[in-house]
């Protein structure tokens, strides 16, 4: 019987409110009111202590140079991880979601997880957004610890699929960075590690899944399948 729904307002604009109605014997709109939320406020304080922790990281990067400590070929190491993520991530800074197979599925989830947790629950078992507010237990089926990101994200006040693109290019990056570390374990080569890091983050079959899937949790899984591979060459190595 009600609805509610977030949107921008920059500008003075003039709104107005439609109904579409296509069902079968009538409907009513009653009431309705926009009220101001801490959205705003919210989202300018957590950017600006983003913004702060990485002036903090750049500080001790400038001082860490200085002092001789970082090498040229971590420098250049470092180069080429960064941009091996902004390539893979290229499409997320457009300023709109790409629409999947499962896109509005996981959206679903992450909104669910969201409302589940302003509902009380933690962790989160029946999300209560799932089939008009009968709620469904997708938890319980699914592995969402890592959905709870984007899902704080929205707490704070971020746009729903603003908050999808955030959690895709910290997968993206996680997966760069930690591919690089998995393959120098392994083959003791910054050059090699970094090269199966850009062929790894840029594989088709992990680019598709991300743009053209939206199998959120495939290439999430994917994010760990380097530390797994690791741990069993070097254990093998080891016997």
């Amino acid at each position: 019987h009600t609805f509610s729904i977030g949107f921008w307002m920059n500008v003075d604009l003039n709104v107005a409110l439609r109904l579409y109605y296509s069902g079968t014997g009538s409907a009513r709109v009653t009431e309705f009111a926009i009220e101001e939320t801490p959205y705003a406020a919210n989202i300018s304080l957590f950017q600006t202590a983003l913004m702060l922790i990485v002036l903090n990281i750049a500080i001790w990067v400038v001082i860490r140079e200085r002092k001789g400590k970082i090498s040229v070929q971590s420098k250049y190491v470092f180069a080429a991880l960064a941009a091996t993520s902004i390539l893979a991530s290229y499409p997320l800074f457009s300023g709109y979601a790409m629409n999947g197979h499962d896109f509005y599925f996981h959206l679903t989830r992450i909104q669910g997880i969201r409302d589940g947790l302003l509902s009380g629950q933690f962790p989160v078992r029946i999300t209560p957004t799932f089939y008009n507010g009968y709620g469904y237990a997708n938890p319980i089926f699914y592995g969402e610890i890592l959905l709870y990101i984007p899902a704080l994200l929205m707490l704070i006040g971020i746009p729903l699929t603003t908050c999808y693109n955030i959690f895709a290019i910290l997968i993206n990056v996680l997966t760069c960075f930690g591919c690089y570390y998995c393959f120098k374990r392994m083959f003791h080569n910054p050059a090699i590690a970094a090269a199966g890091a850009f062929l790894y983050t840029l594989s088709p079959y992990r680019l598709m899944d991300i743009y053209l899937r939206a199998a959120v949790g495939e290439y999430s899984a994917m994010l760990f399948l380097p530390p797994i591979s690791v741990r069993a060459v070097c254990k093998k190595r080891s016997t």
